[in-house]
């Protein structure tokens, strides 16, 4: 229904433009926003800036550390280093904290023709 559709826009990002919306962001307001969040902020940029407009951020920096140390232009060694960077800028969750000092529990590495033998062995039910 073209009634429907005309509510309706759609539009893109590449790195580059998330990475400098970050930036700019950061810089203009000290928010860091995740490049998910960064990404909308641009279509938002590109849609005329509309006032009746919802960004609704969807994932926390953390889980991208080293995108965002990036994106800030700071320079670090490893993700190690930019997370405990990005923790200088801005508050991290206390389940997070300490992430890198957490133990590695190891993961089974399944061929997709064995999940579903793999997920009931998860669940009790398997052999």
């Amino acid at each position: 229904d073209p009634a429907v559709l005309s509510d309706f826009a759609a539009y893109r990002s590449n790195d580059e433009e998330a990475s400098a919306m970050i930036k700019a962001v950061y810089e203009q307001t000290g928010y860091i926003m995740d490049p998910h969040t960064a990404c909308g902020a641009v279509a938002w940029e590109k849609s005329g800036k509309p006032a009746n407009a919802v960004l609704l951020s969807t994932a926390s920096p953390f889980k991208f550390p080293l995108t965002i140390i990036n994106a800030l232009e700071i320079k670090v060694a490893d993700e190690r280093e930019a997370f405990q960077k990005l923790a200088e800028l801005t508050p991290v969750h206390p389940a997070l904290a300490n992430i890198y000092e957490k133990e590695l529990k190891p993961k089974t590495v399944t061929e997709i023709q064995d999940v579903f033998s793999e997920l009931l062995k998860f669940q009790g039910g398997g052999n």
